[in-house]
């Protein structure tokens, strides 16, 4: 037996009178429960010194007994119905039968199971196979049965290539566009609660590799010149992650045996070659692969003219964390296509190196003043830069230092120029002569 806790819900069947007659009646004068599976419930059925033969009936009619999860007690105030643990099979009417005098009475109730909605065995991570028709799997459970609602990406999916089924979304002929965060809403509804509950999905959609600029494939030349050393690059996006292999002559490159450096990164991968004589020109071609695919492309190393460095540079105007370099046009023959400014900050009483220095690119203005915005300085701090100009080959040498302090206040120092909002593009070159890795 158990004993009739505060926390269970509970309805007393009392006796009244109604014109002289007794009848067995709910009180309060509600004919249904609502219920959750795992909740439980005590409904007591009235007792009086008239009643006997009192009994409850469950939905099938059999007689409640005594013990069991689902049982009756006897009490001070009549016979108890006692739902230990509700389950799903306990939905149903339940009638209380009892002689009340001389005369057959009945009462009865509603018990309503709800089983709440739950979104079991569905994965939060999904991966699909771009050009695949793919299930994006979303299993809800619940009693009443919900109803589901799809959006992708915080709309509705539009278009014949979706399809909401019962165990999930199926989309036809998958996208890289498809990937992202799709949520599965399902909608619970009963006669007297209301229930949203929602499952976030991740999808991520695997594929070969593609190039990720779509000019790269048709960036098959690149330059060199003698005692520099070239970046021949290999850039794509690809899920899984890409393995590059570079191969010359038909074999494999292997840095201990080629006096080359491979130098590896997520969807990139970099082949640095010095250049000592005239043998390293020719072809390289770079693979890049996946259990989805393969792609490959042969890139023409050919020689080039190392640039000539620019005149020094001069800083004409200076900001708390800006500095305004103009720098000397070079003859239109040397080709020129950017530079790079180098600067390092001095400190008294220390010599300053140029072996780890700061620097930033610049693409060149045609046309324009020739003058680069260097940011991200630190204020009322003294600085000196050289500048190396760039054409398709690489770097030429730098020039002299110039040497500079960034501002104390808000404003610009006493010269006010105008310059070109097109600052620091960055560069990116299949062939560099001094990269970020020396």
């Amino acid at each position: 037996m158990i004993e009739l806790r505060a926390f269970y819900s509970a309805a007393f069947i009392l006796l009244s009178l109604k014109g002289g007659e007794c009848s067995l009646q709910l009180t309060p004068n509600s004919a249904e429960y609502e219920r959750q599976v795992n909740q439980s419930l005590i409904v007591t059925c009235g007792d009086s010194p008239i009643t006997k033969d009192m009994a409850w009936k469950s939905p099938t009619g059999e007689t409640i007994p005594q013990r069991g999860r689902v049982h009756v007690e006897r009490n001070k105030k009549g016979l108890a119905l006692i739902f230990e643990k509700i389950e799903r099979s306990d939905k149903g009417n339940y009638t209380c039968n009892a002689v009340v005098g001389d005369e057959k009475k009945r009462t009865a109730f509603t018990l309503s199971v709800q089983m709440p909605i739950s979104f079991s065995g569905t994965p939060d991570r999904q991966n699909a196979t771009e050009n695949s028709n793919y299930l994006v799997q979303c299993t809800v459970e619940g009693d009443p049965a919900p109803n589901v609602v799809w959006l992708v990406k915080n709309s509705p999916p539009e278009g014949p290539r979706f399809r909401a089924l019962a165990t999930g979304l199926y989309i036809q002929n998958v996208t890289l566009n498809d990937s992202g965060i799709y949520q599965c809403k399902a909608v619970q509804m009963t006669a007297v609660s209301a229930d949203l509950q929602t499952k976030e999905i991740h999808l991520k959609v695997l594929h070969k590799p593609k190039w990720k600029n779509v000019s790269e494939a048709a960036q098959n030349l690149a330059y060199g010149y003698l005692s520099g050393v070239v970046n021949l690059t290999c850039e794509v996006t690809a899920d899984p992650e890409p393995q590059f292999v570079w191969r010359r002559h038909n074999q494999i490159i292997n840095p201990d045996h080629h006096n080359a450096t491979l130098i590896n990164e997520p969807q990139r991968s970099i082949l640095q070659l010095p250049v000592h004589n005239e043998s390293t020109f020719g072809e390289y071609k770079c693979e890049a692969s996946n259990s989805l695919g393969r792609l490959e492309r042969i890139i023409m190393l050919q020689k080039g003219v190392k640039p000539k460095p620019p005149k020094r540079p001069m800083v004409v105007s200076v900001g708390r964390e800006t500095a305004l370099v103009q720098i000397p046009m070079q003859p239109a023959e040397d080709a020129i296509i950017g530079y790079r400014i180098q600067f390092v900050m001095k400190q008294p009483g220390i010599q300053h190196t140029w072996d780890a220095p700061d620097y930033q690119d610049f693409m060149r203005e045609l046309g324009g003043p020739n003058k680069y915005t260097v940011i991200n300085l630190l204020e009322n701090t003294p600085y000196a830069l050289r500048v190396a100009s760039r054409n398709a080959a690489g770097l030429s040498d730098f020039t002299d230092e110039v040497s500079f302090r960034t501002s104390s206040s808000d404003t610009s120092s006493s010269l006010s120029l105008k310059h070109s909002n097109n600052f620091l593009c960055p560069l990116f070159f299949t062939s560099l002569v001094v990269s970020r890795y020396h």
